[in-house]
């Protein structure tokens, strides 16, 4: 059970970082500071959709769409699931709530796209890479909500995630897997979805930079469920 517990994990965090190195040329014709704009509003989507999971209807669709999913690491395309969710009442979510976040990804795809990037990856995934995750996740309000920043120049030793109710910021650190389910948004990493067999770690990219690199290494290398992701929380350090 271990054993195929860390070979779902290998395989699934592999598949996740395979495909950036096709971004290569791509994020390299962009400057520092297009990359820290892009950024600021990936971290600005992330905090809506903690707003957004703050309601249990919501959680309960997105764990039920989640699962439905065929494609690869059942990832869902953000904007679809935005315009699925729209005029749901029974979703119980603020009026004008989702076309916020849906106006904070149309800011997001013009600054890529004046940043010059291939017009095929201007999109947008919302999915957990941790396999269990997925698995075990029924909409319950225990929830971190994150995104993967595109590299900028900077030394990057944490990511930033938001708690699905409160909406707290909090640190993770990027040695371990967390416990508590972590929900991404990432942009298009595939130019399809399609479920794939094992991938062959042999290639990375500088999409997401060097320190996404250790990233995976440590994963592979974690014991899956009994590392948790140490998190940072007004100057306090625990476990989630």
């Amino acid at each position: 059970m271990y054993a195929r517990k860390r070979y779902i994990i290998l395989t699934t965090v592999t598949a996740l970082f395979i495909n950036i190195m096709l971004f290569q040329n791509i994020t390299n014709a962009a400057s520092d500071r297009e990359k820290q704009a892009i950024n600021g509003e990936l971290d600005k989507a992330t905090q809506q959709m903690a707003r957004i999971l703050a309601a249990p209807a919501f959680r309960k669709f997105l764990s039920e769409e989640t699962k439905a999913s065929q494609n690869r690491e059942q990832i869902l395309i953000l904007e679809d699931t935005i315009t699925k969710a729209r005029g749901r009442s029974e979703l119980g979510l603020p009026r004008g709530i989702l076309k916020e976040l849906h106006d904070i990804l149309t800011s997001t795809k013009t600054k890529m796209k004046n940043a010059h990037y291939q017009a095929d990856f201007i999109s947008f995934d919302l999915y957990f890479p941790v396999p269990d995750h997925r698995k075990e996740w029924d909409g319950e309000e225990k929830l971190l909500v994150s995104f993967f920043p595109i590299d900028d120049g900077k030394d990057i030793r944490s990511i930033t995630a938001y708690r699905a109710k409160s909406g707290r910021k909090v640190s993770l650190d990027l040695d371990k897997i967390p416990d508590t389910p972590t929900l991404f948004i990432a942009i298009g990493e595939h130019i399809d979805h399609k479920p794939e067999k094992e991938v062959a770690l042999d290639k990375w990219s500088e999409h997401y930079g060097k320190n996404y690199v250790n990233y995976v290494r440590n994963l592979q290398q974690a014991k899956p469920m009994q590392n948790s992701m140490s998190i940072k929380n007004h100057g306090s350090k625990h476990a989630l």
